[in-house]
Order: C-alpha cells, then structure tokens, then sequence
C-alpha cells in the first residue's frame, strides 16, 4: 500500500506540472477510493479526485438492485478532495482492436489489419439495450451518475436506445449521465444526447494519435461523424476533455497524452499527430476548448459551484501559464508552459527558471 501511495503521488506530482489540479479516475473499486482518502488524510494529495466505480461483466437483472445497495456509497459522497464518482461499465470493444461496435462492417482494410474471417463483422457488443435499461434504473435509484466505456458509433447508439427507456419513465436530463470516448456521433444520436441532457466525455487524444490510421481503415467519409466537436458543442451538449492516460509517463508521449495543452491544440487546429487535417469544420474556438478542460468537467462531476473558473468562493486551484493561450500562436498552444500550478490556496509545482 506505501509503495502504491509512492507511486501514486509522483503522478500527480507530472499531473500538477502540466497544470493539472483535478482528475476524473476513469475507474477502480473500493479499495482503491480508501487508498485515495487515506492520501488526503496524510496530506499527500496535491490533485483533487473524483473516482469512478467499475461495474463488472453481467450480473442478473433482479440482482442488480441489491447489489447497489449493498455498495454503501454513491456518486457524490466524499469532500473536495475526494469524491466517489459515476457508476461506470464497458459497452464494447476498443477501437485500435477493431472490436469497437460500429453501425456498419469494420471493412477489408480492417480485416487485412486484424484477422477478421468476415468484413462485415462489427465489433464487439457487451449489453443488450435491455440489460443497460435495467441497469441504468437501478443506478438512478441508488443515487449513481451512470457512464459507460462506448468507442463505436453502433455502441454509442445502443446505449442511447437503452437511457431513452430510463427516460420514459422519469426525465434523466438531471442526472448528468455522460458516455466516455464514443469517437463517433450521428446527427441522430447528438440530437439524442441534447434531448436528453446527456454529457460527452471526450479524449481528443484519440482524434489526435489514431485519427491517420483509422483514415487509412475507414476511409474520408466514415470519419464524417469522428469526434465531431463543433456539432456536438452547437447542439448544447456538454462537452468534457480527459486524456485516457493509462500507461508511461512523458505528457506528450504516453498511453494516452496527459498533456492538457496537447489536447487543447488538436481541438483547435483539428490536427492529427502527423499534421493532417481531418474536418477541420469540427474545430473549436480556443475558449471552448479551454471550457472543455475546466468548467465543463467541473459540472460533469456536479461541482461547478466549487471549481472549473476563478471566482469568489471557489477552490483556490488554478494556473499561471507561459503565454496566452487565447491569443498566442496556434501552434504555440501545444507547447504551453506551466509556470505555476496552485491547489487548494497552496502551490504543488513551480518551473524551475532555469
């Protein structure tokens, strides 16, 4: 447990040099939340968390209400250090697997690339609409904000199919419920999301480190609906930027970048890693990319009243930059320099001037 805690608060040491102040833990269970609480206790936290819980594989619809009952906590519970976040499950596979649900065929470039028997397959789904349906009820009435790992367009719209009959019986556009990653949304499904308050949780990593492969499987007109940004911003949908950062720690080249600067660029220039322009209409003003990294996830973890802007009354978390990110150079954007990185009142990362 010393070790884990050792290793856990050199990352958040990286974190706060890239300015980072709060973070969304994609997911992890009950051993882990302690793990976290136990840092704030010793004072060893120098990042704000707010730790999603893993709902695993299948579990019989009858039983899913007790079994959330019996967790003994939801979203929301904890202080301003560490708070339980949303119900979180995996709706399908992954994109650089190809088992990413898609609406159509991965195509024969994909089953060149992974083996496929059969071109036409589409991926992998892991819940019917009506197990989701069930399991989304349960989550409002145990007081859950409720997410799911989607990376498919065909996912993304089993999953809205599923919280459209959660709707039916009472309103969700209050319960903030969010779908992590989605890559690609139809018109149809981001007219969906706005009807229904539902929130985008976005990696712009992904559009920026597989944009060119997946050009080169799908093809120009199958990346029409990837990542649309604009589209979704301009329908009212709440728009969150995270980076999916699971593994080495260089900011600009991990698994995924943690780089928040990285990320603001690739939304603004609508670039990828090599410097190819994919719909470049998607592209979002530099305020609105900031939003998406600061205020927007504040109210996706229902604490804007605490964080996300600079105002009286709020947390004393916030940035002193190289540059001005709302006017400097486009492709200065990405190679911003956090100078000084403040927590609660209190500084946890200084650039040395040298």
């Amino acid at each position: 447990d010393q070790e884990k805690r050792k290793m856990m608060r050199q990352l958040l040491e990286l974190y706060n040099a890239v300015g980072i102040t709060s973070v969304c833990v994609g997911s992890g269970d009950g051993q882990q939340l302690e793990m976290y609480k136990k840092m704030s206790a010793d004072g060893e936290l120098t990042v704000r968390i707010f730790q999603n819980i893993y709902f695993p594989g299948k579990i019989p619809a009858k039983d899913m209400l007790d079994t959330l009952k019996r967790i003994g906590y939801k979203t929301g519970d904890g202080d301003d250090w560490v708070r339980v976040g949303a119900l979180k499950t995996v709706v399908d596979g992954g994109m650089l697997t190809g088992t990413a649900y898609l609406n159509e065929g991965w195509g024969e470039q994909a089953q060149k690339l992974f083996g496929f028997a059969d071109p036409h397959y589409r991926g992998e789904l892991f819940f019917s609409r009506k197990e989701l349906e069930t399991l989304i009820s349960a989550a409002r009435e145990t007081g859950w904000k409720f997410t799911a790992h989607v990376t498919g367009g065909g996912g993304v719209d089993t999953l809205l199919a599923a919280f459209e009959d959660a709707d039916r019986s009472a309103s969700i556009k209050q319960d903030r419920f969010s779908i992590i990653h989605g890559n690609f949304f139809s018109q149809e499904a981001i007219r969906k999301m706005a009807a229904m308050g539902i929130y985008a949780d976005m990696q712009p990593d992904w559009f920026y480190k597989d944009g060119n492969g997946l050009l080169r499987i799908l093809g120009k007109e199958r990346l029409n609906n990837f990542h649309p940004y604009r589209s979704l911003w301009d329908a009212g949908i709440m728009v969150g930027g995270g980076s999916d950062h699971m593994a080495k720690l260089d900011p600009d080249l991990s698994i995924n970048p943690y780089n928040p600067f990285l990320s603001i660029w690739s939304v603004v220039a609508r670039k990828t890693e090599n410097g190819t322009s994919i719909n470049p209409g998607q592209a979002l003003s530099r305020k609105e990319a900031l939003q998406m990294y600061t205020i927007n996830n504040a109210y996706a973890s229902f604490e804007e009243n605490s964080k996300g802007s600079i105002e009286p009354g709020k947390l004393a978390d916030l940035v002193v930059l190289s540059d001005d990110i709302l006017s400097c150079p486009e492709d200065d954007i990405r190679n911003m320099k956090v100078l000084l990185t403040m927590v609660n009142g209190r500084v946890v990362y200084k650039k040395d001037p040298k």
